[in-house]
């Protein structure tokens, strides 16, 4: 069996929860594990009975490595990046094989320099690619150097060292299906995974979170920001006068949104606030409990986790005609894709939820288990 040596040194978000079913089904299939993170990181991880006894190598991140911005900035970060994980497969000793939980952190600066961990196979997870968005219809701004990142892209999977690219874009796969380049096979589509307790009884959801049992009920769910579309959401609210509809804002907030809401108390019996971070098996409840799932970024064109979960949990999706979201919504059916923010749009889209039938049996929400993922992933050194 292996011995995996996993450079995570990001907490927030999916980077946790990839880490944590990752380093699960690690040790299911019988390899061995060595986390590459930071000092940081590895304080918060030594708390999760998940990583108890875990051999670490700790190493500070340097200036500029997390650091986003433009194309020639985020080269530059990435090198920076590279540079650390290098530093991280040289402290460390024994392992054969490097897995990159997020390859989006270096995937240009690999393509440019090569690989930083010598003549040791590596395979990581892209999350973020989208050069090729336009070309498969998807809703996305023009960039100028998605030809640029294309081109890296298939230098990328040319190094002899490179096992496979697990994309959570199922678009990115069928992308290159039609291309006779080289090494296409190494593309592995892996359905962003997330595992659900659907209930048949939303009800008894409502009662345990003490949501009314007779309305239209709203989920935004995560980080409650104004990227995730709530101040239209809550806009919507006040505007349409609608007193069957109740939104649940579950996750911390950021001041921006708390402002709002403490300035605008009219709005106190038509919202609940979870304001904190979301356990999860409260997670479960406010899933079975509400009706529609609101996914409504702002310039957010990549994958969500919360679609699948909505998926996972039968329920409806409202989005934007906008990224890979709104390709997916489309797609698999899973909801209503919003032309605008408009009342009027809302109001259709909220219409849409009595008529939709559901499809509880459909390969995609199936597809999206963790045991699947773990499967996926692993059978490549297995």
């Amino acid at each position: 069996m292996a011995k995996i040596l996993i450079i995570e040194p990001e907490l927030s978000g999916h980077h946790r929860s990839y880490l944590e079913w990752i380093v699960v089904g690690a040790i299911q299939n019988g390899h061995s594990i060595v986390i590459g993170t930071t000092p940081c990181a590895e304080k918060i991880l030594a708390s999760d009975p998940i990583f108890n006894g875990l051999e670490y190598v700790l190493l500070e991140l340097p200036n500029g490595a997390m650091k986003f911005g433009g194309f020639l900035a985020d080269v530059q970060r990435e090198i920076a990046f590279w540079k650390w994980s290098k530093d991280i497969f040289n402290k460390s000793t024994g392992h054969t094989v490097v897995l990159l939980p997020y390859i989006d952190y270096m995937l240009n600066a690999i393509s440019l320099l090569g690989t930083p961990f010598q003549k040791i196979p590596f395979f990581g997870i892209c999350m973020r690619a989208t050069f090729h968005h336009k070309k498969m219809g998807i809703n996305t701004p023009h960039s100028s150097v998605s030809r640029v990142k294309e081109f890296l892209f298939k230098r990328l999977i040319r190094l002899p060292s490179l096992i496979s690219i697990f994309s959570i874009d199922e678009s990115l796969r069928l992308y290159f299906s039609s291309y006779s380049i080289l090494n296409v096979n190494k593309i592995v589509y892996l359905a962003d995974p997330s595992d659900a307790s659907p209930s048949e009884d939303k009800q008894i959801s409502r009662y345990a979170l003490g949501l009314p049992l007779d309305k239209v009920v709203i989920l935004i769910y995560g980080a409650i920001t104004a990227r995730k579309g709530v101040f239209e959401l809550l806009t919507y609210l006040e505007l349409s006068g609608r007193d069957d509809i109740h939104v649940v804002l579950a996750g911390k907030q950021d001041e921006n949104v708390r402002s709002y809401l403490a300035s605008n108390s009219s709005l106190n019996s038509k919202i609940t606030q979870i304001d904190r971070r979301i356990e999860n098996a409260e997670e479960v409840e406010l899933f079975n409990a509400c009706d529609i799932v609101w996914i409504c970024y702002a310039n957010h064109y990549t994958m969500s986790g919360q679609m699948i979960k909505a998926a996972q949990y039968n329920k409806y999706v409202v989005t934007k005609n906008e990224g890979l979201i709104g390709w997916i919504c489309m797609k698999h059916d899973l909801g209503y894709v919003l032309d605008t923010m408009e009342v009027e749009d809302i109001n259709k889209s909220i219409a849409g939820l009595s008529v939709r039938k559901i499809n509880k049996t459909t390969s995609w929400r199936v597809d999206h288990s963790i045991s699947k993922a773990i499967h996926t992933v692993f059978n490549v050194i297995n």
